[in-house]
């Protein structure tokens, strides 16, 4: 169900040894081969943070398919991909908050209503992840209830009676279709997978649910593992994962994580040491590499991807435990984002590396950022809050 594509670069007479670089999305994992000859740091034209995120969310906007959706690669609509809708909106969603202009409002819209196609061969709605936060945030911003409606309607009512997708599946059975699609060389990205699951479910009042996300969230947790970065990829945007997801949700502290493959995270049990070692992973000019165990890793390793779930993560856990201590970690990585941007907004996927536009949208998201609550916690007394 996830392919894992390998792009080769071109034969030359004289190669640097290949290294691999992997990227993660939704809409299945794949890994880049890369020389050291590639790894050089795009001209950052943009200087004003309003200015960067405007044009971010410009480019993507360029890159949206007629049917509302985006293509893979760049400049490609033969084939959109809904798993991929929800990290690239919630990045234009930076745009249209900061500046109300309704040109980004519309694209929102747009793949919003496309989203709400997905279906199974049966004609039932299929959801993504990720899905479900965004059509929470649609409904708020546009005002149309019809988003979040969907949602509780077609995923989370239909899970809780076991009537989801082709299999009828419960909240259990689809959690355990996602954790069976992420084993072996991504066993590492569970804990993403349930990020954001864990809020949106309180926001529809679901706390059983919402319990349930957190388990897996936490189980995911305790799978980590960062003994091979050669055949397991990606363990730094699975702590950040799940550091969001407790975060989100203001789990401050939890049962220690059992996480015999991964010695980072093995024992954890508060927000703030699961933040601590983060941020601890941090490299001095604010980026993050795409996995904490590399025998000698160089700029090629270095990460848009993992920085912007990293940054993201970090705000969230700053809100819940008070600390000033993460925000120059915050700034640094923030200011690494900025500088993987190009003169026309796009960001790339590593210092002179490839476009991806769900990257990008990820990059926005965590630049655009202020440390705006996701929710006011008050013992889950605020469904539908804003």
């Amino acid at each position: 169900m996830k392919k894992t594509v390998f792009a080769s670069l071109f034969a030359c007479v004289v190669c640097v040894q290949a290294k691999i670089h992997p990227i993660v999305t939704p809409s299945g994992a794949y890994v880049i081969e890369i020389t050291e000859s590639k790894t050089v740091q795009p001209n950052n034209a943009i200087h004003s943070l309003d200015d960067a995120i405007e044009a971010g969310a410009i480019n993507i906007a360029a890159q949206q398919c007629p049917d509302g959706g985006f293509g893979w690669p760049h400049n490609d609509c033969s084939n959109t991909y809904h798993n991929i809708t929800a990290p690239i909106i919630d990045g234009v969603r930076q745009a249209y908050l900061r500046s109300g202009n309704a040109g980004f409002l519309g694209v929102m819209k747009n793949s919003g209503d496309y989203d709400l196609t997905n279906q199974y061969g049966n004609g039932e709605a299929r959801f993504g992840a990720f899905t479900s936060y965004m059509m929470w945030n649609l409904s708020k911003d546009t005002g149309d209830s019809t988003y979040r409606d969907f949602v509780e309607t077609e995923f989370f009512a239909a899970l809780e009676a076991g009537t989801y997708g082709e299999d009828d599946l419960d909240t259990q059975g689809w959690i355990t279709a996602v954790e069976t699609s992420r084993t072996g060389t991504w066993v590492n990205l569970r804990p993403w997978e349930f990020s954001s699951l864990v809020l949106i479910t309180q926001r529809h009042c679901r706390d059983i649910q919402s319990g349930e996300f957190e388990q897996a969230l936490w189980r995911g947790l305790g799978t980590l593992d960062n003994t091979d970065p050669d055949n397991v990829y990606s363990d730094v945007i699975g702590v950040a994962g799940g550091l969001l997801g407790m975060a989100r949700i203001n789990r401050t502290s939890f049962p220690a994580i059992n996480a015999p493959l991964h010695s980072g995270v093995n024992g954890l049990g508060t927000l703030e040491a699961l933040a601590d070692y983060l941020m601890s992973l941090q490299n001095p000019d604010g980026s993050f590499y795409w996995h904490s165990n590399l025998a000698a890793p160089t700029d090629g390793d270095k990460d848009t991807q993992s920085t912007a779930y990293a940054v993201m993560a970090l705000i969230k856990a700053a809100e819940r435990l008070g600390e000033a201590d993460y925000l120059l970690a915050i700034e640094s990585g923030k200011g690494f984002l900025l500088s993987m941007q190009d003169e026309f907004g796009g960001f790339t996927s590593y210092p002179g590396g490839t476009y991806n536009t769900e990257v990008e949208g990820e990059a926005l998201t965590a630049i655009g950022m202020q440390g705006i609550y996701d929710r006011i916690f008050q013992s889950n007394l605020e469904c539908y809050a804003n």
